[in-house]
């Protein structure tokens, strides 16, 4: 079991629980972060209100986020690369977890900024890439919240107005 935190509902940042999860076993191909900081993403806002429930559906409870770094945990059949013990990230590289290709598999449109009939996405990501290769990608953090006040890190994402991420601690 590790502590996270869900909604059994939707709504405002309210509903967010503190909550024990299981953590299943890596499948192949996959690893087991031990999670020491998670991004809060407006998705995460839109998807906790309810507001994508037509197009992005969760289980309820879910454990928002789709950014996480931390330390590799366990590793599953026929990964290469990575080893238990290795860092996942770090608070001041939180990364997204994202899959542009198979997006719309899901009706989610991935929006590179640009206008109708423009797409920046792959542009964008393989800028990205080529900083992280280059071990100069830097992500600014605009504040730092401890797991326990989740609902207040969704709501300073929700009013915006910073610059950066906005990051959950764990642990």
């Amino acid at each position: 079991m590790t502590k996270a935190i869900a909604f059994a509902t939707y709504g405002d940042a309210d509903v967010l629980r503190p909550t024990d999860v299981d953590v299943p076993d890596p499948g192949p191909g996959q690893v087991r972060v031990a999670v020491r900081a998670a991004g809060v993403n407006p998705l995460d806002a839109k998807i906790r209100s309810g507001a994508m429930s037509a197009v992005f559906p969760v289980e309820l409870p879910h454990v928002p986020g789709l950014e996480a770094s931390g330390t590799v945990e366990a590793v599953g059949e026929g990964v290469t690369g990575l080893a238990v013990g290795d860092a996942a990230g770090g608070p001041e590289r939180v990364v997204t977890i994202a899959d542009a290709q198979n997006a719309a598999v899901h009706q989610v449109r991935f929006s590179g900024g640009g206008g109708p009939g423009q797409d920046r996405t792959e542009a964008a990501l393989a800028g990205a890439l080529a900083l992280h290769a280059d071990g100069a990608l830097q992500v600014r953090i605009a504040a730092t919240y401890p797991l326990a006040d989740a609902a207040e890190a969704h709501r300073a994402s929700e009013h915006g107005h910073h610059t950066g991420k906005i990051v959950l601690t764990v642990g």
